[in-house]
């Protein structure tokens, strides 16, 4: 069955995603979350129909037309690639940030030692 995000139904059937995220926190529509905490919610085309329902399509066939119209964006399209590459090295430069503070820490708490072994 297929599945569809909330930002391609808001697009689509034109209701605001907080509108859809209400109804889904109140369990008029039923959706599902990704693999992980971050991944967007994912609603089945039944439940796009009861949204159909809810923006007011009247007849079946309008919200066929307005289901079968929405895009399905691949799983791995190249501009996603590009967001987690972009992230990626957004981390590996804080890492690297982070790893030249802890060694200029270390060098400090190196010398402070130095320096007490000597009164010592």
């Amino acid at each position: 069955m297929q599945r569809y995000t909330i930002s391609e139904a808001s697009q689509k059937l034109g209701i605001e995603k907080r509108k859809i995220m209400r109804l889904i926190k109140t369990r008029e529509i039923e959706a599902t979350k990704g693999e992980n905490a971050r991944s967007p919610y994912q609603i089945t085309e039944n439940e796009l129909l009861k949204l159909c329902d809810i923006v007011g399509y009247k007849t079946v066939q309008e919200k066929k037309e307005a289901v079968s119209s929405i895009p399905i964006e691949p799983k791995t399209d190249s501009a996603q690639n590009a967001r987690h590459y972009n992230d990626f090295i957004q981390i590996q430069k804080i890492l690297v940030e982070t790893m030249r503070d802890l060694a200029a820490t270390q060098e400090k708490i190196a010398e402070t030692l130095r320096e007490l072994v000597k009164k010592v």
